[in-house]
C-alpha cells in the first residue's frame, strides 16, 4: 500500500503511520466480517418476525459472496477518506453532524443507513477513548502540531466508519443488506479498532 498520495509536505513519521493503518485494513475488514458471521446467524435466531429473520440469513448470504471484494476494497477506500481530511477537503458530513431536519427529508431506508452510522460511530469511540487518546497524541506530534488536536487526526472512529459505509454502498446489494451489515459492523468495530490502535 503506497503512502498517502506521496505527499512531500507530510512528515515521513505520518506517512508511515497512515501506510500502517491502510495496510492493516484489509484485515481489520476481515475480522469485523468474521464477527457478522457469528452474530447475524444469532441474530436471525431472535428476529420476531419473518421478514428480519429473512433479511438477516441474506445479509450474511451476500456478506460471504461479497466477502473478497469487501477485504480489497476497504483499504483504498480508507485511504480516500483520509486523503480527503489531509487535503482539507470536507467529504461526507460526519455521521453525527446531521440535524433532525436532515433526517426528516430522508427515505426510510436512509435514515436507518443513518442511524446505524451513527450508532457505530459512538460505540467505536466509547470503546477505543484511551488508545485513542494516545494515538491522537502520537498522530499530532507526527503532524509537528504543538498540541494536542484530536480533530487532526484522520484515524479516529468517524473516518473508518465513514469508510465502512462507502465500501458497503459500493456493493450491488439491497439497502435493507447494508443496513444490517453496519449494525454487525458496528457493534464489532469498537472492540477491532481498539486492537489496531494500539498496534498504531
Amino acid at each position: 500500500m503506497a503512502d498517502l498520495h506521496h505527499r512531500g509536505d507530510q512528515s515521513p513519521p505520518f506517512q508511515a503511520c497512515i501506510s500502517d493503518a491502510a495496510q492493516r485494513g484489509r484485515f481489520l475488514m476481515s475480522r469485523l466480517i468474521e464477527q457478522a458471521r457469528k452474530t447475524m446467524p444469532v441474530r436471525a435466531d431472535q428476529a420476531t418476525n419473518r421478514l428480519e429473520r429473512d433479511l438477516q440469513h441474506d445479509a450474511l448470504r451476500l456478506l460471504l459472496k461479497h466477502r473478497n471484494a469487501l477485504e480489497e476494497a476497504f483499504p483504498h477506500a480508507l485511504l480516500e477518506c483520509i486523503g480527503q481530511l489531509v487535503d482539507g477537503g470536507q467529504g461526507e458530513r460526519s455521521a453525527g453532524d446531521l440535524s433532525f431536519g436532515a433526517l426528516e427529508l430522508m427515505g426510510d431506508e436512509q435514515m436507518q443507513e443513518r442511524v446505524e452510522m451513527v450508532r457505530a460511530q459512538q460505540a467505536a469511540a466509547d470503546q477505543v477513548e484511551a488508545p485513542l487518546g494516545e494515538l491522537n497524541s502520537l498522530i499530532c506530534a507526527a503532524q509537528g502540531l504543538r498540541s494536542v488536536q484530536a480533530d487532526r487526526n484522520p484515524l479516529r472512529p468517524e473516518v473508518y466508519v465513514r469508510s465502512l459505509r462507502k465500501v458497503a454502498g459500493d456493493m450491488d446489494v439491497p439497502t435493507p443488506v447494508r443496513v444490517r451489515w453496519m449494525q454487525h459492523f458496528g457493534e464489532a468495530l469498537g472492540g477491532e479498532l481498539g486492537a489496531v490502535y494500539r498496534e498504531l
